[in-house]
């Protein structure tokens, strides 16, 4: 009997507690935060992950709750010995949960019960993707920089006219051949037009008809050869260079780890005003951490709101880097596909759910709760539809390369600095082939003189004293018409 009794009593409280149990509810206090907590309808209705994840922990632990948002829109930090924000509402009794992107601190432990993690937080850095520009003739004048090229057009050119004036003025050169002197046709092989294809074959390489005759005109030629030489050489080896330094079309990143974007100073980067960063940076035993956390206080590379990040990313002629909390990275990135995330983790720490001390045995609840929702799966299928599931896939680092990878086989275009010996070579061969010319001209000048004065005729003085000459000729002429007069 007594037994019986004891079995009924027992029943009975069993019950009494269960019917507690389901008929728990809670006040939860949290804020806009997408993709955490966003509003739709109008502010009618809420959705988001950490509403998900409220119904799901509330189905498990199997209690109500009533949903509000925190008065003052804070976490919650202390002013004074007093707390404001979520902290504070769960401290004054106003509240039994604090449900947000929340993160646990000693600080904030000392004062509210926290759960389970529901997720480990930190930072990343968020970069703009790099545009690809099919552009197949680009590579082909990468080799040379630009005044290269404008320098060597000019000198192509000034070849063809100095070839054009040795043939005109040089008394040895082709085009001096009289005509019936020039079976082959050579006479104008360095006239305007033949003269700018000899250089324009010769500077690719390709055959040619005659060289110059003269010594000023080979000595400008062989100049001209070796040049050549010098040019297409380091225009062939470059190339290779260029071509093996890109890769196997890879694209290139600014950097893709912390430790990279602290060794450059290209691109700037900076981060919201973020008090557990910035501890997290300066407590830290990585120099490079350190290196980061001056850099940010020393210019004005930081921003004030997400969005004014994003429109820096995107308008900044360097580009630039934002420090973001992963999560929110993650969410951003999903949403604009001309974004993407580098880097790894850093200031890595713990989200959870925060109860007041007063509701003994609440965070245990939730807790068990949180555990049981991570191990069948259902955490990361929330975080995936709220966090990743935008309409961008996220690309594989693996397929870009950093520009510090670059340097390890560095390819650059050649500047005149570079090629200044074949400058100084065919500058040397101008110089001499225009003295040349000179010096030919004038000798041909002074035979040609000489050889004239070798010529004149001997003119001789009459007896007379009239200055006439006196020759056979002239004396037949005067006597003939003497005989001509007799019988």
């Amino acid at each position: 009997m007594k037994f019986w009794k004891l079995s009924c009593l027992i029943a009975v409280v069993g019950c009494s507690i269960s019917i507690e149990a389901q008929d728990a509810s809670y006040k939860v206090v949290t804020l806009l935060a997408p993709p955490w907590v966003m509003e739709r309808d109008g502010g009618r209705r809420q959705e988001g992950f950490m509403i998900d994840l409220l119904e799901k922990v509330s189905r498990v632990a199997d209690f109500n709750f009533s949903l509000a948002f925190v008065k003052d829109g804070k976490y919650g930090s202390e002013m004074g010995g007093r707390w404001d924000g979520a902290i504070g509402e769960l401290l004054a009794g106003e509240a039994d949960i604090a449900a947000m992107p929340m993160i646990v601190t000693e600080k904030r432990q000392s004062v509210v019960d926290f759960s389970t993690p529901i997720i480990n937080s930190g930072h990343r850095i968020l970069i703009k993707k790099p545009v690809t520009h099919n552009d197949p003739l680009k590579v082909l004048f990468e080799p040379y920089s630009l005044p290269v090229w404008i320098l060597v057009v000019v000198i192509s050119w000034l070849m063809g006219g100095v070839l054009i004036i040795i043939n005109k003025f040089s008394p040895s050169e082709w085009g001096q051949l009289p005509e019936h002197e020039d079976p082959t046709f050579s006479r104008n092989s360095f006239a305007a037009n033949n003269a700018f294809f000899f250089v324009h074959s010769t500077l690719t390489w390709q055959g040619y008809k005659e060289v110059p005759k003269s010594p000023a005109g080979r000595i400008i030629v062989c100049m001209w050869f070796s040049f050549i030489f010098f040019m297409i050489i380091a225009y062939t080896a470059n190339l290779t260079a260029l071509l093996i330094a890109r890769g196997p079309n890879q694209q290139t990143v600014p950097f893709k780890t912390f430790h990279e974007m602290a060794a450059q100073t290209l691109t700037p980067y900076g981060t919201m005003q973020n008090v557990h960063l910035i501890n997290k940076l300066r407590d830290s035993n990585d120099p490079v951490f350190h290196k980061i956390l001056a850099y940010m206080n020393l210019g004005d590379n930081n921003f004030k709101q997400i969005s004014d990040a994003i429109q820096r990313i995107r308008n900044s002629p360097n580009g630039y880097a934002a420090i973001v909390e992963s999560t929110e990275a993650d969410y951003i990135a999903s949403k604009n596909c001309d974004l993407m995330l580098v880097g790894e983790m850093i200031s890595i720490s713990q989200i959870g759910f925060a109860c007041s001390k007063s509701t003994r045995g609440l965070c245990n609840e939730l807790s068990e709760a949180v555990r049981e929702i991570r191990e069948d799966g259902s955490m990361y299928m929330l975080y995936s539809k709220w966090f990743t599931s935008g309409l961008c896939t996220p690309p594989n680092l693996d397929d870009y390369i950093s520009r510090q990878e670059t340097a390890k086989i560095t390819a650059r275009p050649l500047t005149l600095a570079d090629l200044s010996l074949a400058f100084v070579v065919l500058l040397f061969g101008l110089v001499v082939g225009v003295i040349m010319l000179v010096v030919e001209i004038l000798v041909h000048r002074y035979r040609k003189k000489k050889a004239g004065r070798n010529m004149e005729p001997v003119r001789m003085t009459a007896a007379n004293g009239r200055g006439q000459s006196e020759t056979p000729d002239n004396d037949e002429s005067d006597k003939a018409p003497i005989a001509a007069a007799e019988p």
